[in-house]
């Protein structure tokens, strides 16, 4: 591995930084070779951190989730980036099609996000009976997600984090990674607000 030092004297030798033999690839600072030898490293790498449960699958610091959060930046700082550009062009912001109606995203992509919405909805409620705790309510539409301790907006808070931001479907995200706790039912939306009216106690319980 070269020093600083040895790097920036190649540079200005217009040599490659890695082994500063020949020149390196337009718009790059190693040459072909070296390039090729980085990108094997760099699989390797990659299956030996994927291997390991407790290091990031990019870069291979030690982590508990499969990607550090300096990893997890960068990632959504690049998607952002790609975007915001995609929209500035009136274009899908997630396939880059065109888009008439002002919308961020196309009739197609806007389809697939109702569904994989509907089907996580679907997977949760499935999990926790598929109706209403408390006047058993079956009509999907209906159902709702219910905090038994009612501690939701403290809950909801600490799912938006820093950003302050907190998408409905990020429950059922949240409820299918930590494999369905206790703690959660599911009620109708009459049933979640007689809850909400009347001190945490749906009035059909009384």
């Amino acid at each position: 591995m070269p020093s600083a030092k040895q790097v920036e004297k190649r540079k200005s030798q217009n040599l490659c930084v890695s082994c500063g033999k020949v020149s390196p690839v337009i718009d790059r600072v190693s040459c072909e070779e070296c390039l090729v030898k980085m990108r094997i490293r760099s699989k390797k790498l990659k299956k030996e951190y994927l291997e390991d449960p407790d290091r990031c699958s990019n870069c291979g610091v030690i982590c508990s989730d499969k990607k550090c959060m300096n990893c997890k930046k960068a990632r959504m700082i690049r998607i952002k980036k790609k975007r915001d550009e995609r929209i500035a062009n009136g274009l899908c912001s997630v396939c880059g099609d065109f888009t008439n109606r002002g919308n961020k995203r196309c009739d197609n992509c806007l389809q697939k996000q109702r569904d994989f919405r509907l089907n996580k909805k679907l997977q949760v409620f499935k999990e926790y009976g598929n109706k209403c705790n408390c006047c058993g309510e079956k009509t999907i539409t209906f159902l709702t997600i219910d905090h038994i301790d009612n501690n939701g907006a403290e809950h909801r808070r600490e799912l938006a984090g820093d950003s302050g931001k907190f998408c409905g479907s990020a429950i059922y995200s949240w409820l299918i990674k930590n494999k369905y706790p206790d703690g959660f039912q599911i009620l109708c939306a009459n049933c979640q607000l007689g809850k909400q009216l009347n001190n945490g106690i749906c009035p059909h319980k009384q």
